[in-house]
């Protein structure tokens, strides 16, 4: 069984993740899918016990979104410091004690205070940097929100769209108008028959919109506008574009005799990228949608094709490319053609090349020539990959039937690779990592109890045992680690920093006695709401690297984060 938020695999007997901690399905519970916003905001449910961890906010779980166990890597050098691993805050909701009003909050600052009817979005987009917020609510008013606070664009917006650099907003009105926004500029008419479906290039030059004037049963009709010029028709076939350039390239695709065709389109012109894309993979995408990572399927087998805007394919090996391992966000999108959904995966990175490809036969390195190579003898199974943030290190965690789980760690992987082993263990799983991997994450269960024992480990020292048979540990973005201990039915929580023993949270001694626990991870700040067990309000805190506990906000009725 795996945890549906993260997908790490559970026993039968677990309560919470052992990866994102959070609480696990059981058979009287199903897992449920995750709402993308509340529509009616309500206090939670009383625990049982006095201290339980709860659920993490989506901010952690990055690698879920994109189906995969490795985080995404950046270019080597220079790292380009605007695509970090996230932004320094993230958005979230706070619902307040009389229920009438819904704050929406980034990082420590509330940016915008909302009815709490509209707190259920029409729409909503995210930059590829998680920095900028775009979001039409309930009512129809557009927001945008940033480092810079909150403003409103539109009164009667029905869907939303925003560029991945953060700059561009598009959306759709209720007569079908599409209105475009770059930067502080005044709002424009793009289309006056447009559905309620379109997207835009990284920088928002190109727009790609479908119309709304046509039978339903007839065909669907698509159009692109570029630097704001006058619109151009792409093809008329039953097609469903997929991803756009600023220069204007349209990739596309389409199903003819029972397979899945890949198109690059511009100009006026298509040119055919493959007959036989792969129905099961997924397809990757560089930030600017210049560089595309593809599976194919045919009667000869499964590849994986780079292509480059304006080049022919390179094919770079027999096997599926499920992921690239980096500490830089992906944004995960599905398009829903006639016969099949293709998911769309497009990474904050300059580049696919100089990356290391998690796939169906191990890990495999990708170089600036397009070449690939594999890290280790094919049939070596891969459970988990992190790669530092300059992307010239590795951390990897092996495992086989006959074999110990082996930990390593891999430096100067694009100049001359040195490799060494971390830790060893029939039953050692590698949980997380810092961005630049000098602190890790792992259990090591002990004995014939199944009993978990949950290590950190920094770059240079030795394991430093944090507890044992706890339900929850995670790397917080300040390169600490938060982990929970049972005391005799009382859960207690831990900040490590990997190098000495854990320091207890001193949590606020409370009036009315017992509190339980949300953990929400804003950006670069670890969060800890508090609620009351008398009233069900939380206060929400900030958790410093020391253990030191912040007050952010109080009354609060709950939190939802929104950067997944």
């Amino acid at each position: 069984m795996f945890c549906p938020n993260c997908g790490f695999p559970y026993g039968p007997d677990d309560r919470f993740c052992g990866r994102c901690g959070a609480p696990l399905p059981t058979r009287e519970t199903p897992p449920q899918p995750q709402a993308a916003a509340p529509k009616q905001p309500a206090a939670p449910a009383r625990p049982k016990r006095r201290l339980l961890p709860l659920v993490l906010s989506a901010v952690l779980l990055l690698a879920a979104a994109a189906g995969a166990l490795a985080f995404f890597l950046t270019r080597p050098a220079p790292l380009d410091q605007s695509f970090v691993l996230d932004s320094e805050a993230s958005f979230f909701f706070l619902v307040r004690e009389n229920g009438t009003q819904v704050e929406l909050w980034r990082g420590e600052e509330q940016v915008a205070a909302l009815q709490a009817g509209s707190a259920a979005f029409r729409s909503a987009d995210i930059s590829g940097d998680k920095s900028v917020l775009l979001a039409a609510d309930a009512g129809g008013t557009l927001y945008r929100a940033d480092a810079q606070g909150c403003t409103t664009l539109a009164e009667q917006a029905q869907s939303c769209t925003l560029s991945f650099d953060g700059s561009t907003a598009v959306w759709a009105d209720g007569e079908h108008h599409l209105f475009f926004q770059r930067e502080d500029g005044q709002p424009e008419t793009a289309a006056e028959d447009a559905s309620y479906s379109a997207f835009l290039s990284y920088s928002g030059k190109s727009l790609v919109w479908e119309t709304a004037l046509v039978p339903q049963s007839g065909p669907r009709y698509y159009y692109l506008s570029l630097d704001g010029g006058q619109s151009q028709g792409l093809p008329a076939d039953d097609i469903s574009p997929i991803l756009v350039t600023d220069s204007g390239t349209v990739y596309y695709v389409s199903m003819h005799g029972g397979s899945l065709h890949l198109y690059a389109w511009k100009n006026g012109e298509s040119a055919q990228l493959t007959d036989c894309l792969s129905l099961s993979a997924g397809l990757l995408s560089n930030r600017d949608c210049t560089q595309l990572l593809y599976v194919t399927e045919d009667d000869s087998g499964t590849s994986t094709w780079f292509y480059r805007e304006g080049e022919a394919p390179i094919q770079i090996g027999a096997f599926t490319a499920q992921s690239i391992c980096a500490p830089t966000y992906t944004t995960p999108r599905s398009i829903h053609t006639t016969a099949t959904t293709v998911m769309i995966f497009q990474y904050n990175v300059p580049t696919l090349l100089e990356k290391a490809l998690n796939t169906d036969r191990g890990l495999w390195l990708l170089d600036r020539e397009a070449a690939a190579s594999p890290v280790f003898p094919e049939g070596t199974a891969i459970s988990a990959a992190y790669a530092a943030l300059d992307g010239d290190s590795l951390v990897v965690q092996t495992t086989g039937p006959s074999e110990k789980n082996t930990l390593y760690r891999f430096d100067g992987l694009w100049g001359t690779p040195t490799s060494q082993v971390l830790a060893q263990g029939h039953r050692l799983s590698l949980l997380s990592a810092s961005p630049d991997l000098s602190l890790l994450l792992y259990i090591l269960p002990e004995g014939t109890s199944g009993s978990r024992d949950y290590y950190a480990l920094r770059a240079g020292g030795e394991p430093v045992l944090l507890t044992q048979g706890n339900e929850f540990a995670v790397v917080t973005m300040d390169n600490t680690i938060l982990c929970s201990a049972d005391d005799n039915g009382i859960t207690r929580f831990l900040l490590s920093d990997g190098e000495g023993a854990p320091i207890p949270l001193e949590l606020p001694i409370l009036e009315d006695g017992g509190v339980y626990l949300d953990v929400a991870l804003m950006g670069r700040q670890t969060g800890l709401a508090l609620y009351h067990e008398d009233t069900g309000l939380a206060d929400l805190y900030t958790v410093s690297p020391n253990g030191a506990l912040t007050l952010l906000t109080e009354d609060v009725i709950t939190l939802y984060p929104l950067n997944s």
